[in-house]
Formats: structure tokens, C-alpha cells, sequence
């Protein structure tokens, strides 16, 4: 299970092929596993080292699809308090949907994923209102 891949994980995006990956960047998904199961859209798989960059706020679009997954996750959930920062003290300071790291893994190598006060529960209510989990597609919907 020691699968290293040089790509950086800023510029690693989902397409049909590194040429589509690498425009409509605001339309491509980031992949910053480097791993093809991380696309969403059928058809597409995970080329690095594209035009676009997550840092730049290409793939945005993709942002919330990862609270998700939280929609049946306990607000207690020690996974819900980690966030990616240099310090504890900066993973503290910039709690946000981005540096949420549940799997204890960060973008940026040079950051760590600390245990914080932060709950990104509170940050996308705080984001998308009370109602979040139905605004990313969790929880039924009416008929």
C-alpha cells in the first residue's frame, strides 16, 4: 500500500484526457489522490501536472461535493475537527471546507493535519445554511 506519486496534487485534475483535463479548468474536477476513482464524471480519470490548479480555484465547483460524505456522520466525530495547517495554530486559524483532512491527508506537503477546534459541521452551515445537507444532495428529497 505504498503507492507514491510525484504529481502535485494541486494541478492533478479528472478528464476524457490530459488535454481535456487541462481546459474548461473551472468544469474539472481536482483528483489530489492522483487516483482515478476520485472522478466522478463517467468516462473521466485523473491526469497531473494540467494547465489548472486547485490554488488558482479551478474545479470549484467540485467544493462541496466532499460534504457528502458528512451527512451521516456524527457532529462528535473526531474526523469532523482536522485540518490541514504548517502549526496547530494555523490549521486552527484556516478552518475551512479546503483543509477539512477527515483521512488525516493535506494538499500541501509542507502541512500536517492537526486535531482543531473546528468543526466542519458548524463551517458549512456556516457556508451553505442550516439546510446543508440537503443543498449537497444528502437526505431524501420531496417527490
Amino acid at each position: 500500500n505504498d503507492v507514491s506519486v510525484s504529481t502535485n496534487a494541486d494541478s492533478s485534475f479528472c478528464g476524457l484526457s490530459w488535454a481535456d483535463a487541462s481546459s474548461n479548468c473551472d468544469d474539472r474536477q481536482p483528483c489530489p489522490h492522483s487516483m482515478d476513482d476520485e472522478c466522478s464524471v463517467p468516462g473521466h480519470v485523473c491526469y497531473g501536472d494540467t494547465s489548472c490548479s486547485v490554488e488558482a480555484g479551478h474545479g470549484g465547483k467540485f467544493k462541496y461535493q466532499k460534504l457528502i460524505a458528512l451527512v451521516d456522520v456524527d457532529y462528535d466525530e473526531t474526523s469532523n475537527t482536522q485540518f490541514c495547517g504548517i502549526w496547530w495554530g494555523g490549521s486552527e486559524e484556516n478552518c475551512s471546507i479546503e483543509t477539512h483532512c477527515p483521512h488525516g491527508e493535506c494538499f500541501d506537503p509542507e502541512q500536517m493535519c492537526h486535531g482543531t477546534k473546528c468543526n466542519i459541521i458548524d463551517i458549512a452551515e456556516q457556508e451553505l445554511g442550516a439546510n446543508w445537507k440537503q443543498l449537497v444532495g444528502g437526505g431524501g428529497g420531496g417527490g
